[in-house]
C-alpha cells in the first residue's frame, strides 16, 4: 500500500491526507506528508472521527503544532474536520481542495515579486559575507504547480539558509500561499563588468 501511495502522488495535482483524529499521527503519515512536500502536491489534511473526539479544540492544537514541527514547508496547510461515519463537516472537504488548487497554480506579476522583495530586504537586510553584503537583485516566477520562484543574487553561496528561509515565510505570508510547496532557487545575476579588463 505505501508503494501504491508513492505512485499516486506522482500522478496526483491535490493530495488528500486521511488522519484519525482520535490517535496521534503516525510516523508513517508523517513521511507522506513530507514525500507529498518534496514532490510539490497540494495537501488537504482531513482529521476523520471528529465526532469521537472529546476536546476538539486540544486536538486541533496539537495537530497544528505537530504540523508545524513536522512539516514546516507546508506552513498553513488546510485542515478540515469531518466524520466519515455521520457525514459531519464532509462538506468542507471539496471547498478547501479548491481553495488549495487555487494557491498551488497561482501566477505572481514579477513587478509584485519584485516590490515584494524590496520590501523584504529593506526591512530585514541580507547578512553580510566577507564583510560585504549579499545583493539580491530581483526575483520572478519560473513556474506554478508548485509556485516557483528564481531570485537573482549577487552570491548566492553566500546566503544562509536561515535567510533562505525567511523569504520563503514572507512571500507566503504576502501572496497567500499557505499551504502549498513553494519552490525557491537562487541564481548567480550576470555581473555586466566581468568581461572588461
Amino acid at each position: 500500500s505505501s508503494e501504491d501511495t508513492l505512485a499516486s502522488l506522482g500522478r496526483a495535482a491535490v493530495v488528500v491526507l486521511l488522519f484519525d483524529a482520535t490517535e496521534p499521527p503516525a510516523k508513517q503519515d508523517l513521511g507522506i506528508g513530507n514525500r507529498l512536500a518534496e514532490e510539490g502536491r497540494a495537501p488537504v489534511i482531513v482529521l476523520n472521527k471528529w465526532d469521537l473526539v472529546e476536546s476538539p479544540q486540544g486536538v486541533m492544537q496539537d495537530m497544528i503544532a505537530r504540523l508545524e514541527d513536522s512539516l514546516p514547508q507546508l506552513r498553513g496547510v488546510p485542515l478540515v474536520t469531518c466524520s466519515a461515519l455521520t457525514g459531519r463537516g464532509c462538506d468542507k472537504l471539496m471547498p478547501a481542495v479548491l481553495d488549495v488548487y487555487e494557491r498551488w497554480n497561482i501566477r505572481v506579476p514579477t513587478a509584485a515579486l519584485n516590490r515584494w522583495l524590496k520590501d523584504a530586504t529593506e526591512s530585514h537586510p541580507p547578512p553580510l559575507a566577507a564583510a560585504r553584503r549579499v545583493k539580491l537583485r530581483y526575483v520572478t516566477q519560473v513556474k506554478a504547480r508548485p509556485p516557483t520562484f528564481a531570485a537573482f543574487v549577487s552570491r548566492p553561496e553566500a546566503l544562509p539558509d536561515s535567510y533562505r528561509r525567511y523569504l520563503v515565510n514572507d512571500l507566503r505570508a504576502r501572496f497567500k500561499l499557505d499551504g502549498v510547496p513553494i519552490r525557491f532557487y537562487l541564481r548567480k545575476g550576470k555581473n555586466p563588468y566581468q568581461k572588461r579588463k
